[in-house]
């Protein structure tokens, strides 16, 4: 499995599926986004995804998987990139709550709440969930929402 350094020198795993342009995909939390991302929904038939596997020493997540903000704004300090926060309507945790306070933060952030869904999205609804990640990324969305 491919991984890269972290500035602290950490070895972080990442997982590459699909073709075609790249799209950096981070789960919401510490875990293998191999095995919680999938293939979102079918989005690899579209583009290549780099599954990045996240660790919970990045501070984001109090051990209570409560956000803290201070130490987000420290890790997300000077990102100047588009990102997009989507998060299930009805997530068991308070997952909509935080992507927002996330956006905040980020100056291009752009949050999207994916109605009926929850702490997957990407399953719950998979066409409605590809057509907002269409939508972000400025391409047309394949089929409509049903």
């Amino acid at each position: 499995m491919p991984a890269f350094a972290a500035p602290d020198g950490t070895a972080l795993a990442y997982h590459v599926v699909g073709e075609g342009e790249p799209l950096l995909c981070l789960p919401g939390g510490p875990m293998r986004a191999s095995g919680y991302l999938g293939d979102l929904g079918g989005l690899s038939e579209r583009r290549r995804l780099i599954k990045l596997d996240l660790r919970e020493a990045a501070g984001i997540y109090a051990s209570s998987g409560a956000f803290a903000p201070d130490a987000a704004r420290a890790a997300l300090e000077g990102m100047d990139a588009r990102v997009l926060l989507l998060a299930g309507e009805v997530d068991s945790g308070p997952l909509p709550r935080i992507a927002a306070d996330i956006a905040k933060l980020l100056p291009r952030a752009e949050l999207a709440v994916q109605p009926g869904a929850g702490h997957y999205p990407w399953l719950d609804d998979p066409r409605r969930f590809t057509r907002t990640v269409a939508a972000f990324l400025g391409q047309e969305p394949a089929g409509p929402v049903g």
